[in-house]
């Protein structure tokens, strides 16, 4: 299956495989605009479509076909109920109601019904409905490691006896 642009004519991409662009709407992929700003535009990945390689986008991305990359999203990633994604995902937020196996680092992590997630996640905040699944580390971002606990004070050594020597 291919993937349309507005015009739905087939999109060859002219820079170097395995790779997609996109500001505002892709070419490459079905996007809608609803409103004047970027902050409206998405980016559509298909069911039926199959992707391979690094994905940077300067809008939502909606993934229902299946993506096997590195992402880079300054908007949402969204990965659909058809949707699979193995790779890694940097962006500002992601939200799972399909299949993720990887690392995502973004402020908010949503997991919906249905979601099911493998992998490390790093986020500000985490949200995981009670019909989704996680599998994997948490990592909350702004918290380092836990400082280590002090040290105990040596065991005293046992008081000296009452008794008087005769």
């Amino acid at each position: 299956m291919a993937i349309f642009n507005k015009s739905e004519k087939e999109y060859k991409s002219p820079g170097a495989a395995g790779t997609v662009k996109a500001e505002g709407p892709a070419q490459g992929a079905s996007a809608r605009r609803t409103g004047g700003n970027a902050a409206s535009e998405s980016t559509t990945i298909s069911e039926g479509a199959i992707l391979n390689g690094r994905i940077d986008v300067k809008c939502e991305l909606l993934i229902d076909g299946e993506v096997n990359a590195e992402i880079h999203s300054t908007g949402t990633v969204k990965i659909g109920q058809t949707g699979s994604v193995t790779g890694d995902i940097y962006a500002s937020m992601l939200i799972v109601s399909g299949n993720f196996n990887g690392n995502a680092d973004c402020e908010k992590i949503e997991l919906i019904a249905g979601g099911k997630v493998e992998g490390k996640l790093t986020s500000i905040t985490l949200t995981i409905d009670s019909h989704s699944s996680f599998e994997g580390q948490s990592i909350r971002k702004g918290q380092g490691p836990k400082p280590a606990a002090p040290p105990r004070p040596a065991a005293a050594p046992p008081a000296p006896s009452a008794e008087k020597a005769n």
